[in-house]
């Protein structure tokens, strides 16, 4: 499928081409060029959980378009034979992060491929496009601290470059097959692809996370039932409250769930059905008139 513009979503890899730790997932063959699944999908964290992956499918394209360098206003097909990943920054620090591709495979090279290379099939313009995995490992400490006692988000820049296996029409003479777009010049479109649409999500599970102080109003902690998409969301009240309002705000500021309540002394909880609403990001606030606590959560 062709793209109008030149664009990957990729996710995150390792500083070292390793031993792989994750396996594609044959389900998601045939989806279309992207990251599967979500970006937004949760790394849930807890005392006792252990070290955790968290593992994303790849979906490569077969061909692109570029702005005819001969004919503007026009358009070239660049077919596309494989891709790599020459630079991510923003892993939360400590984690490690790797592919499927063996350390052993003639096709990586520490230099020009650091993170090996996926091929498409078939040659052009028959192509057929490829599926890889790519993993984030951490620690039970490491994803609690991006968790910070609630929902932490790590946004990544990944560098993708991408090889040419031929153009139509045939424009070999200026842009040569085999070559990487990064060799071509900027004034013919050529570069790296940035990427920096893809997030890492992790949300305590509310085990353990939160030391609760019985003598302050303070949040505990939010985490999602998976099996029933709603969110539980817990809290302290150093006394009986009454007329508590809570309130749901989407990323846009708009408010779209409000109620009110009333809690004895202890920590109580309030629960918010995502399923009612698209998934993402949410900003909610519990407030007693004078005090207001607010936080994000992720609905799936």
């Amino acid at each position: 499928m062709k793209k109008a513009l030149l664009s990957i979503i990729a996710g995150a890899l390792s500083i070292s081409v390793a031993s792989a730790q994750c396996t594609p997932d044959p389900a998601l063959a045939g989806e279309s060029f992207g990251l599967w699944p979500d970006s937004l999908a949760t790394v849930y964290t807890c005392v006792g959980c252990g070290d955790q992956n968290r593992v994303v499918d790849l979906v490569t394209f077969t061909d692109t378009l570029l702005a005819n360098p001969i004919s503007p206003g026009s358009f070239i097909t660049i077919y596309i034979d494989a891709f790599k990943i020459v630079d991510v920054r923003n892993v939360p620090t400590g984690m490690s992060y790797g592919t499927d591709i063996p350390e052993n495979d003639p096709s990586v090279n520490a230099t020009t491929a650091p993170f090996g290379i996926w091929f498409n099939g078939g040659t052009a313009p028959n192509q057929t496009s490829t599926q890889g995995c790519v993993y984030i490992n951490g620690s039970e400490d490491q994803w609690n601290t991006l968790a910070n006692g609630s929902i932490g988000m790590a946004q990544l820049e990944i560098d993708v470059d991408v090889r040419i296996a031929g153009t139509n029409p045939d424009l070999s003479t200026i842009i040569q097959n085999g070559s990487w777009m990064s060799d071509v010049p900027a004034s013919l479109g050529g570069g790296l692809i940035t990427v920096d649409s893809y997030w890492l999500v992790a949300q305590a599970s509310g085990v353990g996370i939160v030391e609760v102080d019985e003598s302050k109003f303070m949040l505990v902690n939010n985490y999602v039932d998976q099996a029933t998409g709603v969110t539980n969301i817990s809290f302290n009240a150093p006394y009986n409250m009454e007329g508590l309002e809570f309130n749901v705000y989407s990323i846009l500021g708009s408010k779209i769930h409000s109620e009110k309540f009333d809690v004895e002394r202890g920590v109580n909880s309030v629960k918010f059905n995502g399923n009612q609403h698209a998934a993402g990001i949410y900003v909610y606030t519990i407030s007693d008139g004078k005090t207001m606590l607010t936080n994000k959560m992720y609905t799936n």
